[in-house]
């Protein structure tokens, strides 16, 4: 790594209007118990924001920030269960941003855990949204979306799903840099592989421009845990060439996205719908670690790094990219 680059690439990212959400760092630690023998550590992105954290926030500084600049209201979308939605409207309502929300209906056949934890998230989303609207499919979402955006003849913001765009992506070409950091101060080793959950794609599209420019040999495994086109190389690389566009100073060769592997073994019957050892991994590193996972994303990553421990791959030292949200107000 290179001190200099790091800083080059943070200066540039800072140029950007960003509106400070994520308490940085968010700590690191290592899966003793869980993994005895072998070098695995957890970065734990549940602890970025004391009341709503996970991966969003880091998201939502890039976004939020430009809607405020330009006094904008938000639109965006996503399931009844979606974490984004959740995330967006309530640090919309901590920044005085007006937020409406069209909501898909479902998932279908979520754990009970997920099922109890969705009617949690909708009664918050009920408490904070300017407007709701329930539709029954993604493509029912994006339309209704799409007309609120247009009839808003530009006081209203469209963010999509997972607030993976270009910019929202950039929150985690910045965590990637801050993981850097925490490498260059000794915290943890420089990790040969980091598994994370795929579901947008910002989040490992970001982690993997991020830790390509910061000259870091790291692959990411990335764990689809939703189905179709939207996670699949082709969008992936045509979201890093955003990305590139928006940050100049980006190194072209960082924008490949050549060290992010695609994993879909465990995605089993489809977004929201639990596997036998993703519930397994849940269970397992609360019991052993006091990490807490979910079955829909994190028990799913968790399940795909197992195996490839357990396979014997010389992928050690292993990071654990955990993305798990929770609302922890009253």
């Amino acid at each position: 790594m290179d001190s200099a680059k790091l800083s080059q690439l943070k200066q540039a990212l800072d140029r950007l209007p960003r509106i400070p959400l994520v308490e940085m760092p968010t700590p690191v630690r290592k899966l003793a118990r869980a993994f005895p023998g072998l070098e695995v550590w957890l970065k734990d992105d549940s602890h970025s924001h004391p009341i709503y954290g996970g991966n969003k926030p880091r998201k939502l500084e890039y976004l939020l920030a430009r809607v405020k600049n330009k006094k904008q209201s938000v639109v965006t979308f996503g399931f009844e269960s979606s974490n984004h939605a959740v995330a967006t409207v309530y640090h919309c309502s901590q920044h005085g941003i007006p937020c409406h929300l069209v909501l898909v209906r479902g998932p279908e056949g979520m754990a009970p855990s997920d099922e109890a934890l969705k009617e949690k998230k909708l009664a918050l989303m009920r408490s904070l949204a300017t407007s709701i609207e329930t539709v029954d499919n993604y493509p029912q979402a994006a339309r209704a979306g799409t007309r609120k955006w247009l009839l808003g003849l530009g006081k209203i913001r469209l963010i999509p799903p997972g607030g993976s765009n270009a910019l929202g992506t950039l929150g985690y070409v910045r965590a990637a840099l801050e993981l850097a950091e925490q490498i260059e101060r000794g915290e943890l080793p420089p990790p040969k592989a980091i598994f994370v959950p795929l579901g947008t794609s910002g989040t490992a599209v970001g982690l993997a421009i991020g830790l390509a420019a910061a000259g870091l040999p790291t692959k990411v495994f990335a764990v689809k845990v939703v189905p179709g086109k939207i996670n699949e190389l082709p969008r992936l690389r045509w979201l890093a060439r955003q990305v590139g566009k928006l940050v100049r100073e980006l190194p072209r060769e960082s924008l490949t996205l050549l060290n992010l592997a695609i994993e879909g073994s465990e995605l089993g019957a489809g977004y929201g719908k639990p596997t036998k050892d993703g519930l397994r991994a849940v269970e397992r590193w609360l019991s052993e670690e006091g990490v807490k996972l979910e079955p829909t994303y994190s028990g799913k990553a968790a399940a795909v790094l197992e195996r490839y421990t357990g396979d014997g791959e010389n992928l050690s030292p292993i990071l654990f990219w955990l993305t798990y949200s929770e609302y922890r107000g009253q």
